[in-house]
């Protein structure tokens, strides 16, 4: 089966989504035709490559949800240890407030003038 137009290859095909894919703007061209070479393909077929451009465009927006995700998480578990780390520190100035005190009130001989 011949092909219905010698100058449309497969490689000519293959650059050309790859290149749609990548959003590049690179063209093989068409033989004495001044626009690009997806200009001569049918209506179909530029859909479908205009569709390989916006995959292309957006393909990290899915990897880049699964990330945020992640982070999202991270941070909380960060603020969470943060919190736990502030209550600890908070407890064990208070005992050692407390055990100042409780030093002042078993020494009787401290006297406490007012000016």
């Amino acid at each position: 089966m011949a092909p219905v137009d010698p100058n449309i290859t497969l490689l000519k095909i293959i650059f050309e989504i790859i290149s749609a894919f990548g959003t590049v703007g690179l063209t093989l061209g068409y033989p004495n035709v001044a626009s690009s070479f997806g200009t001569v393909l049918s209506p179909a077929s530029k859909v479908i490559l205009g569709i390989t451009m916006l995959m292309g465009r957006h393909r990290g927006l899915l990897a880049s949800m699964k990330d945020q995700e992640v982070i999202e998480y991270s941070a909380v578990n960060v603020l969470a240890r943060r919190r736990e780390e502030l209550i600890l520190q908070f407890d064990r100035s208070r005992e050692a407030r407390e055990s100042i005190v409780q030093g002042l009130d078993s020494s009787s001989d401290i006297v406490i003038e007012r000016f």
